[in-house]
């Protein structure tokens, strides 16, 4: 009888704490369910396929609304664009649809040579921001910014290969004039005359 007692004492323990694990087991699930919906709010989509140029969140635990910009994306399937900063004096030399050549610092001249393009677009104003330089914190600088559409979406000579990516930097010459060696010889001799 005692030994049938304390089965019975030990079956309701068991009883007890099968109900205390699956409300333990139930409570885990509600809290895993919440923690799903929470992580499911921490994923950002892009519109598109493509390269992250730069964030703009800074902080660890930073709070974003639906809609706020995170990053810019540079599209896989976008072409390439190169800026170029054109000082004022220049401007009125350069026109949409002149060539420009371009070496690209990533890419070394002797080994690669130039990158030709085409001019695409002027900005029609003059855009103006600080040079960030130590000894004038304050100095403006001005400049006509110019997209320059490359031939290619890489330099190659030979079997190398120095594909073109978002960030590089470049230096453009912009053709606004050609001539003729002869042309060249009497543009000189009348200004040697004028003098």
């Amino acid at each position: 009888a005692a030994t049938l007692a304390n089965l019975n004492r030990e079956r309701e323990a068991l009883v007890q704490l099968r109900v205390q694990l699956q409300d333990q087991l139930l409570q885990q699930q509600t809290e895993l369910q919440r923690a799903e919906a929470d992580l499911a709010k921490t994923v950002i989509r892009a519109t598109s396929d493509g390269v992250i140029l730069q964030l703009t969140l800074r902080n660890v635990d930073q709070i974003i609304r639906s809609g706020d910009t995170v990053a810019e994306i540079a599209p896989d399937q976008a072409r390439l664009v190169i800026k170029a900063q054109v000082n004022p004096q220049f401007i009125q030399r350069v026109e949409v649809g002149q060539v420009a050549q371009m070496r690209v610092s990533a890419c070394p001249y002797p080994d690669y040579g130039v990158l030709t393009g085409e001019v695409i677009a002027v900005s029609p104003d003059v855009i103006t921001a600080s040079s960030g330089t130590t000894d004038a914190p304050t100095a403006q600088r001005s400049y006509y910014e110019v997209s320059i559409e490359p031939n290619a979406p890489a330099l190659v000579r030979g079997d190398r290969t120095c594909p073109l990516q978002s960030g590089m930097q470049a230096e453009a010459s912009i053709v606004s004039r050609t001539e003729t060696p002869m042309m060249f010889l009497l543009r000189r001799a009348r200004l040697w005359a004028n003098l």
